[in-house]
C-alpha cells in the first residue's frame, strides 16, 4: 500500500472564512445623528416648557385671587344712609378701592419708555433671562398675572427693565422678553389699574409662545391683569401690525409712540409676528 504523506500545516494560513467588511454610509450616519440630536432637543425643550404651562394653567396665585375677592366685596358695599341736611358722599374711585384693599401699598410713580425699541418676542431677538424658566424660583414671585380668555392664556407676569443695546451704530433701549413661559411687564411703564400705559411683552414662537396667538384677538376681547390690588379688565381697542425686519433705525424708533405714557388707562401688548418669520411686530392696545 502506498504510503500517504500528510502535508505539514502552515500555521500562517487560516482556513476560517472572514465576513466581508461593513461600511456605514456617511449620509445615513449623519441623518441618524441629526435625528438623535433633534429628539434630545425636543425632550429638553418639553421638559422646560411643559411644566411651566401646566403650572400656569392653574391660574393666578391665591394671593391675587384673595385681592380680587376683597375688591369685589368693596365694590358691593351698601351705601350708608344719608341724614337730612348732609351732602351725598361721592362714590369710591378705583384708587380708593386700591388703597383700601392694600393699605400699606404706595401708588407707584410711572416712568416713561420713550426712546425704547419695540422689540417684541420673536426668536430672532434672543434675550437672556436672569430669572430662569417658569415655574419661577422660590425667591421670586410673579408681579402680576395675565388672563386672556379668548386665547385660553394664563401666565405669570414678571417685572423687567429695558436694557440699553447697540443697534445700527446707535444706542437704543430694548424692551425685555423673558425666555420662559411668562410675560414681561416694563417696570418703567404704568402699573395695571392706574392711569397710564401698561406695557407688556412676550414670545410668539419660543418657550411655549405665550403671545403666539395675539393675532387671533378681536376688538372687544377681554384681557385681565391680576395683582395684589385686585383684578383689572382691559378690552381690545387697537390691533396693529408694524413692519420691523430690515427697516432703518429711524423707522423702528418711530414706533416708540406706542410706548408713550397716556392720560387714559390702557394696556399695550407687544410681540413678533408672524410666528414663522417674525418680520413684523404686533401691537395690541386694550383700554379700561
Amino acid at each position: 500500500m502506498a504510503r500517504q504523506h500528510q502535508l505539514p500545516r502552515n500555521p500562517n494560513r487560516s482556513f476560517q472564512q472572514h465576513s466581508p467588511a461593513r461600511f456605514i454610509d456617511p449620509l445615513t450616519a449623519a441623518g441618524v445623528l441629526l435625528v438623535l440630536v433633534a429628539a434630545v432637543a425636543l425632550i429638553t425643550y418639553a421638559a422646560l416648557v411643559i411644566p411651566g404651562r401646566l403650572a400656569a394653567a392653574g391660574g393666578p396665585p391665591e394671593s391675587f385671587r384673595a385681592a380680587a375677592t376683597l375688591q369685589s366685596q368693596l365694590s358691593r358695599t351698601p351705601e350708608p344712609s344719608i341724614e337730612a341736611g348732609t351732602s351725598t358722599p361721592a362714590p369710591p374711585t378705583a384708587t380708593d378701592l386700591l388703597s383700601t384693599a392694600t393699605p400699606t401699598a404706595e401708588v407707584p410713580v410711572s416712568g416713561s419708555s420713550n426712546g425704547s425699541s419695540v422689540a417684541g418676542g420673536g426668536g430672532s431677538i434672543p434675550t437672556p433671562n436672569p430669572h430662569g424658566d417658569w415655574p419661577l424660583p422660590s425667591w421670586m414671585e410673579p408681579r402680576y398675572w395675565i388672563s386672556i380668555p379668548a386665547l385660553n392664556v394664563e401666565a405669570p407676569v414678571i417685572a423687567l427693565a429695558p436694557r440699553l443695546v447697540e443697534e445700527q451704530g446707535a444706542m437704543v433701549w430694548r424692551l425685555p422678553v423673558p425666555n420662559s413661559y411668562s410675560v414681561a411687564w416694563d417696570e418703567t411703564s404704568a402699573e395695571p389699574g392706574f392711569v397710564g400705559n401698561v406695557i407688556m411683552t412676550g414670545h410668539n414662537n419660543l418657550y411655549g409662545a405665550v403671545f403666539g396667538d395675539l393675532d387671533k384677538l378681536s376688538y372687544g376681547d377681554e384681557i385681565a391683569i391680576w395683582s395684589e390690588y385686585g383684578v383689572f379688565s382691559y378690552y381690545v381697542s387697537v390691533i396693529q401690525y408694524l413692519e420691523y425686519k430690515d427697516q432703518p433705525l429711524e423707522v423702528r424708533t418711530s414706533y416708540t409712540q406706542w410706548l408713550s405714557q397716556t392720560s387714559d388707562q390702557r394696556l399695550t401688548l407687544i410681540s413678533c409676528w408672524p410666528r414663522q418669520t417674525a418680520t413684523h411686530r404686533i401691537i395690541i392696545v386694550a383700554t379700561r
